[in-house]
């Protein structure tokens, strides 16, 4: 992978996006590691084509008989992952609710929560709901999020010429995904914050996370909506 680090040397195979059965041995064959990892749920998306890699949440303690595990995993926040190098983690921004199906007055929305323990500065970020095109709706530069707290973005944000702008989008009631992707300041994606994806929905439910603000992969249908507590 590239020039720099050089870890154990050049490899000429590749691995599978849609998975792969991987076998470490030593030069005796004695096997070190012997795992298989996928990309469907409840596997990150994230590292299947769209930028992310594939790496382990805890490194130092994960043992050799849970590598095959996809809570073992998760997609790399930083874009081309972080080869000879540590990752920077979660950013503390997670998409932690979202409406995809309702009557007027109500419209989609998207709830961000910041479960860290220090502001953050969500502003310049992008919302999309598709990973073909993750620059849609830029966050107003200046948006921050305070620990602990939420921000809702409804269509009015993200969707409003109703479809007429190239970048307007609403999210599908029969199954749909959404992405929360840091940029740089040239508009090139340098962070995935967050990526959901879910199925369909009935009218006015909401899905969320459970627990609330917990990073795993799926959401799941709310007694009542909480957008914005």
């Amino acid at each position: 992978y590239g020039t720099t680090p050089l870890l154990l040397g050049e490899w000429s195979g590749r691995l599978s996006n849609s998975g792969e059965h991987v076998v470490l041995s030593d030069p005796d064959g004695q096997i070190t590691l012997d795992f298989q990892y996928d990309d469907s749920a409840p596997w990150a998306f994230t590292p299947d084509g769209y930028g992310a890699t594939l790496e382990l949440v805890d490194p130092t303690t994960t043992t050799a008989d849970r590598f095959g595990e996809p809570t073992s995993w998760r997609g790399s926040v930083e874009f081309g992952g972080t080869p000879g190098t540590t990752g920077a983690g979660p950013t503390g921004i997670v998409i932690n609710e979202i409406l995809t199906l309702s009557d007027l007055p109500e419209t989609d929305l998207v709830e961000l929560q910041n479960v860290s323990t220090a502001s953050i500065d969500i502003g310049g970020w992008y919302l999309s709901d598709t990973g073909d095109d993750f620059f849609k709706f830029q966050v107003p530069v200046g948006t921050t999020i305070a620990a602990g707290a939420y921000r809702v973005f409804d269509e009015s944000d993200f969707n409003p010429g109703g479809g007429s702008n190239p970048t307007d989008f609403a999210l599908s009631a029969g199954g749909d995904e959404v992405w929360l992707i840091e940029a740089n300041a040239q508009g090139q994606p340098i962070r995935f914050a967050d990526a959901v994806r879910f199925d369909a929905t009935q009218n006015g439910v909401t899905l969320g996370r459970v627990p609330n603000g917990s990073t795993a992969y799926d959401l799941f249908p709310l007694s009542e909506n909480t957008a914005g507590t």
